[in-house]
């Protein structure tokens, strides 16, 4: 029977189960049907030697039922095989006392671990916050005959750990910090500050506190393997991180993928193998290996890493705090002004609730509200033809485009007229006054100022970047970048400089990739290009 065969009956008799399609429903579904599986394994094994013949059912079953979206806060993403025989097989040349998984969700790396042909591990450990992960868990390590294996229902950033691994494979959580709760957070960084003296930027993501916590707990000498989005630590929280890992051990390898390759199935974001091994401060060169989209036999990648004749592309490149580790490479710096120095650079306007702060002309019209209350606004990249923004341009969107924000601040604007009445309306059907940006506000809905705005840049992108000169005076919103000259420099000289090749070689460089070919550019790197005016 097929792979996919297998998955489709297993998603469908969960989906039979399930009163609702809701996500929590389908999980305890999910979690017990997994138990009559173990139930009916222990009747008759034969029954399920397709379950044990190198697929992950639980794993994919998962991510069939439950949306990458609806999975984003936990971080679960199951890691592709290819990449988990990768990870093992770098790990497991040496002999392994007690290999760690500290985010074991499926047990895919576990149990792949166990199937190559290297030295198998003596014990394995797997740890997880979520019970329907172990339980997918036991499922597959139980079908496999794995009995060396303890699982443990804890919180690997928090939890006491005894145990000393001296061999970690990892595909951490990748969830951002918004979705950690306010007192975990708390308590991780404060343990890292009491135990290590490690100060962290609380933007951290649960997949960059992961690594911190596998080099504090880890033997000495031991190996690491983590697989992680490629831009894990670009972004400037990552250099407290990155200098914290070159102090504690030397970077071996760094693996990377395409940057348009789709890697993790429900998340845009492309993939990165870090290969570390604990101990001594990093010394020597890191070897870079990077590697096409099709799928490469392990043994080419594990001989690329290894310094041998390779057809792959590998460069020996020296890591440092400061650099980007996604494009490690050396590169000619660029001659010009740095673009900090000639302008502002900041986000557009983040109103907290689009679907109420922005509205079309026909909505305007609708709810009476007067073009004293409203301000001209630009809310994507994709109505704008070409690299200027005229007035005309605006006016001749369709009635039902949004290309009004509301501009108020008075603090009883709520209490008469058309407007106080779609305040009103706002707070009652969308809780506008209620998010994050609302309650911080005074009164909630006086959003950010931005006068002058007179070029905007397209800071996400999957084709070409654009910087536009804005002479419609639209306030953008933060799809966008706002690039404001200083007193004296010209915004169309700077315009036209921005625009140029010499700027978009940069850009190429700077930028941070994403899977499908769409990269980004925070306003710090922005500001960091060099201009030539």
């Amino acid at each position: 029977m097929s792979t996919e065969i297998l998955i489709t009956e297993f998603v469908e008799r969960v989906r039979e189960q399930a009163r609702s399609l809701e996500p929590e429903e389908i999980r305890r579904a999910l979690a017990s049907e997994l138990r009559n599986v173990a139930r009916a394994y222990a009747r008759n094994p034969a029954d399920w030697s397709a379950w044990a013949n190198g697929v992950d059912v639980p794993g994919d079953a998962y991510e069939a039922l439950v949306s990458g979206a609806d999975r984003r806060d936990a971080g679960q993403f199951q890691t592709p095989a290819s990449a988990a025989d990768l990870m093992a097989a770098w790990l497991l040349q040496e002999p392994t006392e007690l290999l760690l998984d500290p985010g074991v969700g499926a047990g895919r790396l576990l149990f792949r671990a166990v199937q190559r042909p290297e030295s198998s591990p003596k014990r394995l450990l797997g740890l997880d916050v979520d019970p329907v992960s172990l339980e997918m868990a036991r499922v597959n390590l139980l079908l496999r005959g794995i009995t060396n294996c303890g699982l443990r229902q804890t919180n690997f950033l928090v939890g006491d750990l005894h145990e000393r691994p001296d061999a970690l494979i990892c595909n951490p959580p990748y969830s951002r910090h918004h979705a950690i709760p306010a007192t975990e957070k708390e308590a991780i960084h404060t343990g890292f500050e009491e135990r290590l003296g490690l100060r962290l930027s609380r933007l951290a993501g649960l997949h960059v506190l992961f690594l911190v916590r596998a080099l504090e707990i880890i033997e000495y000498g031991g190996r690491l393997a983590f697989i992680t989005p490629a831009e894990w630590l670009d972004a400037n929280y990552g250099r407290a991180v990155k200098r914290f890992v070159l102090d504690h051990a030397q970077v071996e390898a760094l693996v990377i993928w395409e940057h348009d390759h789709l890697f993790f199935d429900g998340a845009l974001t492309t993939a990165a193998i870090t290969l570390l091994r604990a101990g001594a401060p990093s010394s020597g060169p890191t070897r870079v290996v990077r590697l096409p989209r099709r799928q490469l036999a392990v043994e080419e990648v594990i001989a690329a890493i290894a310094g041998e004749n390779t057809r792959l592309r590998v460069d020996d490149v020296e890591l440092s705090a400061e650099a980007k580790w996604s494009r490690p490479a050396r590169r000619r710096t660029p001659r010009g002004t740095p673009l900090k120095d000639l302008a502002r650079v900041r986000r557009g306007i983040a109103t907290g609730c689009n679907r109420f702060f922005v509205v079309s002309e026909a909505s305007r019209r609708k709810n009476r509200l007067n073009l004293s209350h409203v301000r001209p606004c630009i809310a994507t990249p994709r109505l704008i033809l070409g690299d200027e923004l005229a007035v005309h341009a605006l006016e001749c969107l369709p009635d039902d485009v949004p290309r009004w924000v509301l501009d108020c601040r008075d603090p009883n604007a709520e209490r008469v007229g058309p407007l106080g009445r779609y305040l009103r309306w706002g707070k009652e059907t969308f809780g506008a006054h209620t998010g994050y940006l609302a309650s911080r506000r005074d009164p909630w809905y006086a959003l950010e100022r931005r006068e002058a705005s007179p070029i905007l840049f397209t800071y996400m992108n999957r084709q070409h970047p654009r910087f536009i000169r804005n002479r419609a005076g639209a306030i953008p919103l933060n799809t966008f970048l706002i690039v404001e000259p200083h007193d004296g420099v010209d915004a169309d000289k700077l315009w036209w400089a921005l625009n140029s090749a010499h700027v978009m070689r940069q850009l190429a460089g700077a930028r941070r990739n994403y899977g499908g070919g769409l990269w980004k550019l925070e306003p710090r790197e922005l500001g960091n290009l060099k201009v030539r005016l």
